[in-house]
């Protein structure tokens, strides 16, 4: 029986990455946003002949910095070649009451998508497909949403890291519950089957973990893809602590985000004194970008040490005897938990904290829902050494195993392949 030979699609002529997540500096951009723009980027340049960027920003960076700075930023901070465009958002709203009544009807009223899907942007996007793009992937639902307006007869690959709908329930849960807090629950339906409807109208669309994936089957999206989060593993074994270090938890995050803002304020006000009752000489280490938002920071509590923005992870990590993660709401999962990984760190989580993750509990991770509970799990591995280095080298396999950057990128650049490959 003679064998058919198998090809791989070719690559793309051109292909349109459209996002509003920019920096005119990316060397400094670390979060999980940006992470995961990153490695969508490296597996887009591999699979295409040339690759376009729009970002919307506002106006002043526009007028600031040109075009040609974020291209020069890319190129030498993440390797990415391309050819870089600059639009306006919306800046047009209605009154308090009209913007309101309009975002109960249409997610894009809403205040977190009307910036990204007015007339304006639509031309911007419009004009940026060009005759030989093969394929456009929309970075997030506020790029879906404004690419499936337009009317584009390209088709559209979108990367929903996040539920928005099922995120923003989460974040509305915690407090404070003011009455504008409240109001934004009316906008919960129309998000929901706008993020729906937007997701069936793509080619395909991207989550980032099973959970999603089966999440979106039981509301009739079943066209979609699971591209994990990932990070590159280390080729050389981690840096173990030494067992005469002081006992540190430690926990990072971009405390813009208000999930984890909310998870550093718990961590430091609720769950770091009862583990200072039962081990007085521990520590808390606090890094991550925009850490001056953090109430806690201007109060100095003892033990505590606000580091901000790390260029170098590897040596927080290092001082790390165990790495926290008490995360309440939020969607997407969490890269802070796959680069503790990496590192060999012993991890405790709140559930849904290392939600969508392939980790087990009792194995490669501890998953604690209550502050003392919480506070025990740390307490036990930083005092039990051995232990914790045992769930760090667990964890540190799985995540080679099924987080390792190398192959996701593969997995990516096929997936856009073979959708470009669709316009031909």
């Amino acid at each position: 029986m003679i064998g058919v030979e198998q090809h791989a699609p070719q690559r793309s002529r051109r292909l349109l990455f459209v996002s509003r997540h920019y920096a005119s500096d990316f060397s400094i951009k670390v979060g999980g946003i940006f992470q995961r723009m990153r490695m969508l980027l490296d597996g887009a340049a591999r699979s295409t002949e040339a690759l376009d960027i729009l970002f919307f920003v506002d106006q002043y960076m526009i007028d600031r910095m040109p075009a040609s700075v974020a291209k020069a930023s890319l190129l030498q901070h993440w390797g990415i070649e391309a050819t870089v465009h600059l639009a306006p958002r919306s800046t047009k709203r209605h009154g308090r009451f009209t913007q309101t009544a309009l975002s109960l009807i249409d997610f894009r009223e809403q205040e977190d998508f009307f910036r990204f899907t007015g007339p304006d942007q639509k031309d911007a996007l419009r004009a940026r497909v060009m005759p030989d793009t093969d394929l456009v992937i929309a970075h997030r639902l506020y790029i879906g949403a404004l690419a499936h307006s337009a009317g584009l007869d390209v088709p559209v690959v979108l990367d929903l890291d996040d539920i928005e709908h099922r995120n923003l329930a989460r974040q509305l849960r915690r407090p404070p519950h003011s009455l504008s807090r409240r109001v934004r629950f009316l906008e919960l339906p129309s998000l929901k089957r706008g993020e729906v409807r937007t997701v069936l109208a793509s080619s395909r669309t991207m989550v980032c973990s099973e959970d999603d994936h089966r999440y979106l089957a039981t509301l009739g999206a079943r066209n979609t893809t699971v591209i994990p989060n990932a990070i590159r593993i280390p080729t050389a074994a981690p840096e173990k602590s030494r067992d005469d270090e002081s006992p540190m938890l430690f926990f990072i995050g971009a405390y813009g985000y208000p999930p984890n803002l909310d998870a550093g304020e718990y961590l430091i006000n609720v769950i770091f004194p009862l583990v200072r009752e039962r081990l007085p000489d521990a520590r808390l280490l606090m890094a991550g970008e925009a850490i001056d938002k953090l109430p806690s920071l201007s109060r100095k509590p003892d033990g505590v040490e606000f580091s901000g923005f790390v260029p170098d992870l590897a040596e927080v990590y290092r001082r790390a005897t165990v790495v926290c993660c008490p995360i309440l709401a939020g969607g997407g999962t969490r890269i802070k938990l796959l680069e503790a990984a990496a590192a060999a760190k012993p991890m405790v989580s709140t559930t849904i904290g290392a939600e969508g993750l392939e980790f087990v509990d009792g194995v490669e991770i501890l998953l604690r829902d209550t502050p003392d509970s919480f506070a025990d799990a740390c307490v036990a591995l930083l005092r039990d050494r051995r232990r914790a280095q045992a769930l760090g080298d667990a964890a540190f396999a799985k995540v080679s195993l099924l987080y390792d950057r190398k192959q996701i990128v593969e997995k990516v650049d096929g997936l856009f392949r073979s959708h470009a490959s669709r316009r031909r």
